[in-house]
């Protein structure tokens, strides 16, 4: 690797370390381009030329956080029931959305409306649940938990994850508090399956 690309890497790291602080302790909308740029110690320029925008960093970083935090299909598949299984799924972004709400409302709103291909890394990552609960659907149905076919595991599985997702919309609008996020979306993978 040559010295630019070195200084690169070592520059977006620097951003990264300081969006992760600043934005956690004072949140996404507060924090400005300026604030973030000085406590990388770098120019605004690098700074934009490292991230495209402030939305693509936030987006960034809640990435890294649920890669950090998923569990391995493994310790999924040890769980005891299928709502736990479906819950472990989500738990990573629930976990990271409650400590910071206000940064997860400002994520859910920059991805509504935003089309960078960060954002389009996020939707797809984000995504990717609706075939995790397949999976745990497809072990609880294997195992005689769920008495469902083969061919209603992928719209079962697109049903809830539809439903988490409007679980997580309901706190955008105050109806749900983020504290009582988890439950309510335990609450919901459950009545789902208990009446299959």
């Amino acid at each position: 690797m040559g010295k630019r690309e070195e200084r690169k890497r070592d520059d977006h790291a620097k951003i990264l370390t300081a969006a992760r602080e600043l934005m956690q302790r004072d949140g996404f909308d507060t924090v400005t381009t300026e604030q973030l740029a000085a406590a990388a110690g770098v120019s605004t320029g690098t700074l934009f030329r490292q991230i495209g925008c402030k939305a693509d960093l936030l987006i960034e970083l809640f990435l890294i956080s649920l890669k950090d935090r998923e569990l391995p299909d493994g310790e999924i598949a040890s769980l005891d029931d299928a709502v736990a299984q479906v819950i472990a799924v989500v738990d990573p972004f629930v976990a990271i959305s409650t400590s910071r709400p206000d940064n997860a409302i400002a994520l859910q709103r920059e991805v509504i409306g935003g089309s960078s291909p960060r954002v389009r890394e996020f939707i797809s990552y984000v995504q990717s649940f609706e075939a995790s609960i397949g999976a745990a659907l497809t072990r609880a149905r294997k195992a005689g938990v769920l008495n469902i076919s083969d061919d209603d595991v992928v719209p079962l599985a697109h049903a809830i994850y539809g439903s988490l997702y409007m679980d997580f919309l309901q706190v955008s609008t105050g109806r749900v508090q983020m504290e009582a996020l988890r439950e309510t979306m335990v609450a919901s993978v459950r009545f789902i399956l208990e009446r299959l």
